[in-house]
């Protein structure tokens, strides 16, 4: 229900619906490789977080959208918070367990509160990006080339992550 939302809002915006964004998302890996989520929070709070993939073969909207991972955390994420999204991690439970990423697809990652009110901008990364990544490092959305009409991404550390989420 809350990725329908945040997508329906997205497709929305032109027309004003958005909720505010409240902070960043970033994903990295640790020391074997499996990916990890990274939440700052600048203000308010963040109650989960969603890694999901656009289905191009889907035949309607609604179907186009496909989670691939559902996370709630045990208490809302007031500042920084990074989980194992392959496997258990203390103080986050899985709502929908980690899919096996695809190399080849581009994976979503942002967070969001159980009632709609806020969320956090998202990060984008390919399966393959992802295995190429090491630890420490944190890819995250870092602004919008108008001209190439694209996404910039930085891969940083993770104090880096956070004081760019929050500047």
């Amino acid at each position: 229900m809350t990725r329908l939302l945040v997508t329906l809002c997205a497709i929305g915006a032109l027309s004003g619906c958005t909720v505010p964004v409240v902070g960043s998302a970033g994903i990295g890996v640790d020391q074997e490789g499996r990916p990890v989520g990274y939440l700052a929070v600048c203000d308010e709070h963040i109650d989960g977080a969603t890694l999901y993939y656009e289905d191009t073969t889907a035949t309607s909207a609604e179907d186009r959208s496909v989670d691939a991972g559902t996370w709630t955390a045990n208490s809302p994420i007031t500042s920084f918070a990074a989980w194992s999204l392959n496997g258990p991690h203390a103080g986050w439970t899985a709502a929908l367990d980690l899919a096996e990423l695809q190399a080849d697809r581009e994976y979503t990652l942002y967070g969001w509160t159980h009632d709609n009110s806020s969320s956090t901008g998202s990060v984008t990364v390919s399966g393959t990006r992802l295995r190429e990544m090491t630890p420490g490092q944190v890819l995250y959305l870092s602004g919008y080339d108008e001209k190439a009409d694209q996404d910039l991404y930085t891969t940083g550390s993770v104090r880096e992550f956070q004081s760019f989420a929050c500047s």
